[in-house]
């Protein structure tokens, strides 16, 4: 179990220093397009401006063991605390064999939007899950990553994402699995 957690504690700060220079980049003024534009020239406003919201579907397939795939539906919140930054809350149910399991926790999101259409992004979140049956319930931490392909106010986000169990583990603590999801912003 030590050894776990030391092995998490390394993974945490390896994820931490890029992300925080993420956060930054996205933030900075000079790095916004407006500051390169001949005066006079506006630039369009990104679509993930301060002060907006998000409301998504989102779901995933992914392997509890080798021969047993679940769904995972999510309903998804998110405020943008600054342009391209946005922190939110994230809830899911789990669809499969037993045990029945849902999550819920917060979660952190940086946008990139390079082009008027792709947004590439990273993320990190935490999950408390819930499970019935007798088993133990178990935090998880992760991180994702993809693409959002955006239209307007709605945009559907494709992903990768890493998750590991922090609780009580002892094979089998992490897991990748595919994300998809449906957005749209206020």
């Amino acid at each position: 179990m030590l050894h776990l957690q030391e092995t998490l504690h390394r993974s945490l700060r390896a994820w931490l220093a890029p992300l925080v220079a993420l956060v930054l980049v996205a933030v900075t003024p000079s790095a916004r397009a407006s500051e390169f534009l001949p005066e006079g020239q506006l630039a369009e406003e990104s679509p993930y401006a301060q002060g907006r919201s998000r409301i998504g579907l989102g779901g995933g397939l992914f392997g509890s063991t080798v021969d047993r795939w679940n769904l995972s539906i999510a309903i998804q919140y998110g405020y943008f605390v600054a342009d391209n930054v946005e922190v939110g809350v994230d809830g899911a149910v789990q669809f499969g064999r037993d045990p029945f399991a849902a999550q819920l926790g917060p979660t952190f999101r940086v946008l990139f939007p390079v082009s008027s259409e792709i947004h590439p992004f990273v993320g990190v979140f935490y999950r408390h899950w819930f499970f019935t049956g007798g088993f133990e319930d178990q935090d998880t931490l992760g991180a994702r990553m993809g693409l959002i392909i955006r239209d307007g106010i709605t945009f559907i986000a494709i992903g990768a994402v890493y998750e590991h169990i922090v609780s009580a583990c002892e094979v089998d603590c992490g897991s990748f699995y595919p994300e998809l999801g449906f957005s749209v912003l206020f």
